[in-house]
């Protein structure tokens, strides 16, 4: 564990923030490899990196200061932190208007984003734990626990090492998302990897609030909140999509046998 900053020479250099950037061409580099088979431009893609970046480092930041965690006054502060389902909601108000504009099939642009966002996210928690940035569990006797002595704020007991559990779980997500709907994509229709790989992440999120020592509102930390929301809301969309598609599917056969 650095803490918040890492002497080399005469500069400090921020953990946290080396990890943020590191997701987000790590995960927007495999976006634009994801994407080129299916003959989308390149170009296309940078630029929605370009936008997405501002978008989601706003939106992460501003949900961080409705939560309480940072003052108003320290929005453009490099030493705050961050709330990824801030990032990740704005983000998703963006994308189907950019998808739209540049004639972009929404649903892979979300399958692959899905894929994309979740080897980010596992980059990203690295810099949690190097910086100690007060997201880790509660106190326990694993082998692998460990104290944060420079942790904000500090740990001199041994706890859980929760953002590697994340960082562990981002990666598998993304290993078995990407080894699976690549060799089955065929088989699979589009907007599904969204549904599962966004839904894997959400309640991956979940069960690792539970060893954290975030305030309970009602049973349940925010995290945890927002995270059943998404799910709910992503299986109302499931649904929707399958009766929808039986829907189309019966007008087309009952077109098909009119003009037979």
């Amino acid at each position: 564990m650095l803490g918040q900053n890492y002497p080399i020479g005469n500069y400090l250099i921020y953990p946290y923030w080396v990890c943020f950037d590191l997701a987000f061409i790590i995960g927007g580099a495999y976006l634009i490899l994801s994407l080129r088979p299916r003959g989308i431009q390149a170009w296309k893609i940078v630029l929605l990196l370009c936008i997405l970046f501002p978008v989601g480092l706003g939106g992460a930041r501003l949900f961080s200061i409705l939560e309480g965690h940072v003052p108003l006054s320290h929005f453009f502060s490099p030493r705050e932190g961050l709330t990824y389902y801030g990032g990740l909601l704005t983000c998703l108000l963006v994308v189907p208007v950019y998808a739209r504009v540049c004639k972009i099939p929404l649903t892979l642009l979300l399958d692959k984003g899905a894929l994309a966002v979740a080897l980010g996210y596992g980059v990203g928690r690295i810099g949690c734990f190097l910086t100690g940035d007060g997201c880790y569990g509660s106190p326990s006797n694993l082998p692998w626990a460990m104290a944060f002595p420079h942790g904000d704020p500090p740990v001199f007991i041994p706890v859980h090492p929760a953002p590697l559990y994340e960082t562990a779980l981002g990666f598998l997500i993304f290993l078995l998302g990407h080894l699976y709907y690549s060799h089955k994509r065929e088989d699979i229709q589009p907007g599904t990897s969204f549904i599962v790989i966004t839904a894997s992440l959400a309640i991956s999120r979940c069960l690792v609030e539970t060893i954290r020592l975030n305030p309970r509102y009602y049973g349940l930390s925010q995290a945890q909140w927002i995270s059943v929301g998404i799910v709910s809301c992503l299986i109302v969309y499931g649904i929707a999509r399958m009766v929808f598609e039986k829907k189309g599917s019966a007008i087309k056969s009952s077109t098909a046998i009119l003009n037979s």
